[in-house]
């Protein structure tokens, strides 16, 4: 069976706003990032290009979710440097329900993996069942709340998702 999509490096970004800007347009999108509300449009959107800004900065592998050609999200990992502090998985999509999503978080997991990494933690917004999904199709097990200072502000629900990696 072929591979759904392409997971192509992320060495630039210049796409990074733009697919932002497609992801938030979806109001399944919001839904699932967290964006349950109404705001402010640019501010959400800095904030989505920001966390991947940041990820970069921590030292995440990025890649972009390509199919026919084209850019469908945005998938990343990492680091894989200190063991006490596992690595993080993050998957955006702009198509869902054809397990493009699955398998890019099967994917990365394995890349993870050939990394050294020897378990992997992310997290999830509670209601983001599409995300628990892909989540589980990876191996990960749900853990608890997620009691990050960020999230604790948000004043949403978030759950933090584990793998142990053999």
């Amino acid at each position: 069976m072929p591979e759904p999509a392409t997971l192509v490096p992320l060495s630039h970004p210049v796409s990074l706003e733009a697919l932002a800007y497609r992801i938030y347009e979806e109001e399944a999108n919001r839904q699932a990032t967290g964006w349950m509300h109404e705001e402010d449009k640019g501010e959400a959107i800095a904030s989505l290009v920001g966390l991947w800004h940041r990820r970069a900065a921590k030292g995440w592998t990025t890649y972009a979710i390509q199919r026919d050609g084209r850019t469908v999200g945005l998938a990343g990992f990492g680091p894989v440097t200190d063991p006490d502090d596992p690595p993080g998985l993050g998957v955006y999509l702009l198509e869902r329900g054809q397990g493009i999503g699955s398998w890019a978080a099967c994917e990365l997991v394995e890349r993870a993996r050939k990394a050294g990494a020897k378990r992997m933690e992310t997290v999830a917004h509670a209601g983001n069942m599409a995300s628990h999904r892909m989540l589980e199709k990876a191996g990960f097990r749900r853990g608890g709340p997620c009691e990050a200072a960020w999230a604790v502000a948000s004043g949403e629900p978030w759950v933090v998702w584990v793998l142990d990696l053999p």
